[in-house]
């Protein structure tokens, strides 16, 4: 319902053209059963064929994807997300709720951090920890929230949405 596919597309150009080779998704890839769906979405085969049909290809970008609650809802019961990937050779499914990535000798912890999950995760403390799952941007010293790719960031009907570009020196 609220997707916005051109800025997910501008987004993904923006890093091809900076030769941008890593996209880490903070996870809510798709809506699963949870409401405010598209009518013609509403079957989660649906959601699946049309982010494997509709989401921006380039095959020297990789998108790392820690699944988040809606994505959590459909993983658990279906084989839909291996179909997924299976699909998508630019998708990599790093884990739920918590995952980690080696990046330049460094590590990343990227969460989706809601409570109603019944897995336990070792916290392995990483160099930087990103976090999906609430709508807006903030940082503290070693965390940053991840702006979302949509333009509903639920709080505020006036923000846009956004996305961030990291280098490690």
């Amino acid at each position: 319902k609220l997707e916005n596919l051109d800025y997910v597309r501008e987004a993904y150009h923006f890093a091809k053209s900076h030769n941008i080779q890593t996209v880490i998704h903070g996870g809510d890839i798709i809506q699963s059963t949870l409401s405010g769906v598209k009518k013609e979405y509403e079957v989660e085969d649906k959601q699946i064929e049309h982010l494997i049909e509709s989401y921006p290809y380039y095959a020297d970008i990789k998108t790392y994807i820690t699944l988040g609650n809606h994505d959590f809802n459909t993983f658990i019961r279906t084989d839909l997300y291996q179909r997924m990937v299976n699909a998508r050779d630019d998708f990599d499914v790093i884990g739920v709720k918590r995952a980690y990535l080696p990046w330049l000798g460094n590590q990343l912890a990227v969460l989706h951090p809601v409570r109603k999950y019944r897995i336990d995760i070792p916290d392995i403390k990483p160099d930087l920890y990103l976090k999906g799952h609430t709508h807006k941007l903030s940082t503290n010293p070693d965390s940053i929230y991840l702006p979302s790719l949509s333009d509903d960031m639920l709080t505020n009907e006036n923000a846009q949405p956004g996305f961030l570009t990291g280098t490690i020196e």
